[in-house]
Parts: structure tokens; sequence; C-alpha cells
């Protein structure tokens, strides 16, 4: 089940055209599902909202949508823990707090409020429900939860953001408050948006939330008193975000955070018997001279002591297949083949109108621990820090002096003095980012190597939160908001939980890690819950570990795309299609790859599929070669 929302304020004083509102809410209903409608309005502002049910089996969700006399209110949320309703909760908040209402409410929600005299657009603390605005100075602002809304009325114009461009062959995605097209912004993370009528000023955006650090625990505390509480609040997230009725769809991809979230999901369904369905990303390749490693050996291994999970292997199609199939609008393939449009498709078919993700895990909950040291040395605990200087030193054979310059001292700088340090020492180049600077023209070349890092701290507590309120986390929220809403699917992520979070991000970093494992304290907490080839599996795989074979193999017709592609001026402004032919050229062989993957799968490894770096700079030449928009 997914709500989206829409709406106009006529900043010249203006009644708004029904009609427009009308368009705007088609435009983001998917014709091949249930669907409810309704719009109100007051002066000079309109709100309208729709939900959608993911197929005919399915009642959509009630609309969320409140008049007050001349206040309008439009939410897509969704509470957690005793708000027994949502847009009550909502609207009291508002009252109370206004632009701050967002501080006292934990869940995912994108809203608009109107109250008579300015206009408040709202997101949830990471950024899970999608919330975009155009704005014309003097004229209107239009928000919505998906671009096309605001590009097929034509409130904002089809032409796309140069800046997101320069950097997309790095980034993927864009960063911050902008989007692909010039004239849509995106309302941030804890963020609101103010506007009113007859004001000359542009959209003001505040944060009105940071997820607070909380005191460090002590690095004496019992790591299985830690699993317990870990536990609990996860089991607790899971619980939450499960829907009342009908059954729930899930990744599972083998790895800690999916496969903990999966498990506790689908044993609290079976006492309702509601399956869960699982998806794991498997690969489907029939060559009998090779060995492939992925993740549907421990997705299976889960599915076979689980009873309640329903697994489906997922699979992926040529990349040219894909790119045929690029949306004009979001950006991203929606070709049936596509492995995330395969999962979304099926639990729409199933009637899971919630897909539950890990996504987020790694940045909090199960972090992996860096920077431990450091922050033992600057919470006073020494004791702590010293035995575990000494025991090191044992290992490696480095004096302690030597691991306390590292460890302590180099992470106790400033950034800007740390990275002017490391770059002494040539460790402050992201290798993969000059290697993708090659396929970027040289005019762009210093924007993409400016892209901003996740930032390290010695207190671990910040360096967590930076992560995830790096600009990476909102957007691949985003995009899968994007996704699903065409299925009428929504994604929650147990793993941003506002509770779980702030009680994991102040366990010390030092407990993080024992004799043998990093996530320590959360390997602890799924004794029982995971198998132990899943809990105690230490390498991350990679979803498709042939696709390198796959990029080998084609390596002649991509180089011909591109030369192709290399004669329109609008693919050549943003993408080096010379350095991008020379690296496709570069590929290996597909004997060399092939001898590669076996030896690695004889050593019980899966290979890394670190030769794809193209794929970004491709993906953009594919989609301004396909859709002939400009930017600016």
């Amino acid at each position: 089940m997914t709500r989206l929302i829409a709406g106009i304020l006529r900043l010249d004083g203006a009644t708004p055209d029904p009609a427009v509102l009308t368009a705007m809410l088609s435009a983001m209903t998917p014709d091949t599902k249930p669907v409810l409608s309704l719009t109100a309005s007051s002066g000079p502002c309109a709100f309208g909202a729709v939900s959608i049910a993911p197929n005919d089996d399915f009642t959509p969700p009630p609309i969320q949508l409140a008049e007050n006399g001349s206040a309008l209110t439009v939410a897509d949320l969704r509470l957690y823990g005793d708000a027994t309703d949502p847009l009550l909760s909502l609207t009291n908040a508002l009252a109370t707090s206004g632009a701050e209402a967002g501080a006292a409410l934990h869940g995912d929600f994108a809203f608009a409020h109107w109250d008579g005299t300015r206009l408040i657009l709202g997101r949830d603390h990471f950024g899970v429900r999608p919330l975009q605005f155009a704005f014309r100075k003097g004229e209107y602002l239009a928000f919505a939860s998906l671009p096309s809304a605001l590009l097929r009325t034509g409130l904002a114009r089809r032409i796309l953001d140069a800046e997101v461009l320069r950097t997309y062959p790095v980034t993927l995605c864009a960063m911050g408050e902008r989007t692909f097209y010039h004239d849509i912004k995106s309302v941030c993370p804890a963020h609101t948006a103010t506007v009113s009528p007859g004001t000359a000023q542009v959209p003001v955006q505040k944060r009105y939330w940071r997820l607070p650090l909380g005191p460090l625990l002590s690095a004496k505390s019992d790591p299985e008193d830690l699993a317990a509480q870990l536990r609990a609040l996860l089991k607790q997230a899971v619980q939450r975000r499960l829907p009342p009725q009908g059954p729930v769809a899930g990744h599972l991809s083998g790895g800690l955070d999916s496969t903990a979230i999966g498990t506790l999901a689908a044993r609290d369904l079976a006492t309702d018997a509601r399956p869960f369905h699982a998806y794991c990303f498997r690969e489907e390749r029939d060559d009998p001279d090779l060995e492939i490693i992925d993740e549907w050996t421990y997705a299976s291994a889960v599915a076979q002591r689980e009873p309640n999970v329903r697994l489906h292997g997922v699979g992926t199609a040529r990349l040219e297949t894909l790119m045929d199939a690029l949306d004009p609008e979001l950006f991203f393939s929606t070709h049936p083949e596509e492995p995330e449009e395969q999962v979304l498709r099926s639990a729409s078919e199933a009637g899971a109108g919630i897909l539950l993700s890990g996504w987020g895990g790694d940045e909090i909950v199960s972090w992996r621990g860096h920077g431990k040291i450091a922050e033992l040395f600057w919470t006073g605990q020494w004791q702590a820090m010293a035995n575990w200087i000494r025991n090191r030193s044992k290992e490696g054979g480095s004096s302690p002096t030597a691991i306390f310059r590292k460890a302590v001292l180099s992470e106790s700088l400033p950034p800007s003095l740390r990275d002017l340090v490391r770059s002494r020492h040539g460790a402050h180049k992201r290798a993969w980012v000059e290697t993708i600077a090659r396929m970027i023209p040289a005019e762009h070349r210093d924007a993409a190597r400016a892209v901003p890092g996740r930032a390290a701290d010695a207190d671990s507590r910040v360096e967590r939160r930076n992560y995830v309120e790096h600009w990476s986390i909102p957007e691949k929220l985003e995009a899968f908001a994007q996704r699903g809403a065409r299925h009428g699917v929504s994604y929650a992520f147990p793993m941003l939980d506002l509770d779980l979070v702030a009680f994991a991000i102040r366990i010390p970093a030092i407990l993080l890690r024992d004799e043998d494992h990093d996530r320590a304290i959360f390997r602890r907490a799924m004794e029982g819950v995971l198998p132990d080839m899943v809990r105690m599996k230490t390498d991350k795989l990679v979803p498709f570990p042939a696709e390198t074979l796959r990029h080998a193999e084609g390596k002649a017709d991509l180089v011909q795309a591109v030369k192709r592609m290399a004669k329109n001026p609008q693919v050549t402004r943003f993408v080096d299609t010379d350095g991008l032919i020379d690296y496709i050229e570069s590929i290996r062989d597909p004997d060399q790859i092939r001898a590669w993957m076996n030896d690695a799968a004889a050593r019980g490894d899966q290979i890394s599929p670190y030769e794809l770096y193209h794929i970004m700079a491709l993906n953009l030449a594919w989609f301004l070669d396909r859709h002939a928009m400009q930017a600016e």
C-alpha cells in the first residue's frame, strides 16, 4: 500500500485551477492498480492525495487529508508506536510545534500544511518518503511525491540540472535539495520548507531534528546485555512496520541486516498464517565451466529453516535491454527484467503492500567500528585503550607508540589537517573516483573529485551520525519510494527505527569487534535468529558476481554503442566518450575473468567486480542519448 500527495499554493493570491491539481494526481497514478483520490482547497491553496493498493484483492488505504476551517493538511504518513490516528497526531503536532512538528513524530512521512497564511512542507527524519517541489517566484509553489506530477503538468520544465549531471558518474544520484531536474527541488530529510503568498523570498528549508548522540556506554558494558537490548529493539522495529493484514515482502541478500529483518518478520507473520515473500538476487548463468558463489546459497539456508519464508530468485538482464527502458522522469530502468522491478512486480501480485529492506543497517546498527581506539582515548577509557594497543602490538609486531600515533593521534586531528597529513603519505585519494574521472570531461573532473565522502571522527557516535546523514542515504530511499509507487508497494526500513538507532549509536566502538569478528554485538544479538553460516559470515557478497564477465563478453557491442552516442553533443557535454571507450576496452578478456572467478571460488571467496566503474558514465550517456532534454 502506498500514498502519494500533491498540491499547489498560488503566491499571487489567486485560486488554484482544480484541473491542474487533478492532472498532478493523475500523473502519479498507475493505470493498473486500485486507487482512491481526494482533493480539498482553501483560498490560494489546494491539496490532493491518492492511495494505491498492490492489486484488486486489496482496498487502498484511507486518504490522509484534513480540513479545519481555513487550514489544510495532507500527508503520506506511517507512524510507529502508539499512534491510533496518525493524521490526528500530525495535526496536533503542527498545532503545538508548527514547522518543528516532525521532531515529535516517529515514523516515515511527507506532509504539507496550510495554516491560512503560510505553507509548510515536511519530510521524515531519514527521507524514507519522498517530497519535491517546483517554485516560480510570484506565481506558485507546487509540491508532489513524484516528479511526474510537476513535469507532466508543465509546473516544472523538462530541463535537467547540469550540476547534478557533472557528478552523476560518481554519485549515481542528486545530492541534497537538488534533483535531476533544474526546476525541481527536494525537501531534505529532517527539514521543513516554508513559504507564504505575497513574499519575495524563495522557500526556506530548515532542519528540525538531528539524531541525538546520547552518552556513550561504558567499554566495560556486558556484551550479552547489549546484545539482548539490541535484539529486543530490532524485533520491535520489525513488528512496528508489519501491516495488520496481508502478506509482506522483503529483500533477503543472505547478509546480516536483511536476513535478520526477514527472519524476524517471517516468524511474527506466521502467528497469523501470513507469508513472508523474500527476494534474493541470483545468478542464473548456464555455464558448466564457471563456478559462482552468490547470495542464493545463504538465502536458501535461511528459507530451509524458516518455514514461513517463501524465497524467490531474482535474475538480471543485459545492460542494453535495461537501458532501452530508462524512465525519462525517474532516471532508472523500468524494464520488466530489471531486478528490483521483478521484486516489486512479484510482491504486488502476491498482495504485499509493504517491502522490508535492511538498508541503513551498516551506518549505525551493525556498524563495523572504525576509530575505536581514538574514542577510548578521548572518553577517558585509557585502561581499555592500553589493553587493546598491547594486544594489537603482540599480534602485529608494531610498537605500542606507532599504533597509538596511527590509531589515536591521526584520527583526532581536525578533518582538514588529517586529510593534509594523509595526502603527504598518498593515502587521501579515492582511487575509484580518479578512475571514473577519466570518463568525465576535463572541466567536470574537479567537481567529481569534490563530492564529499563519509566523514570520519574520533567519536564513533559522531561518525555514525555523519554516515546516516550522508547524501547517499536519502537519495537511495527516495529512489526506492519512487519505484515502489508504480506498483502500490511501500518500502520500510526497520534499521532506521528511531528507538533502535538511538540505542545502537551509543554502543562503544571497542565492543563492536571481538577476537575474530566485527559487528560483534549484532552477531551476538542474532544468535538463535540467523543460521551460523550467515551470522558469522564476514564477506559481503555482491548481488550478481558474473556481471564483470557479462561486460567482458559484450565489450565490442558496448564500444560500438558508445561510438554511436559520441555523435550526440549532449552526451559528450557530460561524458568523455574516448575515456569511456578506453576503460571498456581495458576490461580483461572473458577467459581471464572465468579463471579469476574459478580461482576465487576454489578458495571459497567471491570475486569483487572492480572492473565495472564504467557503468555510471555509461548509464548517463544512454540516458542523455535516449531522452533529448537540455540541461542548465
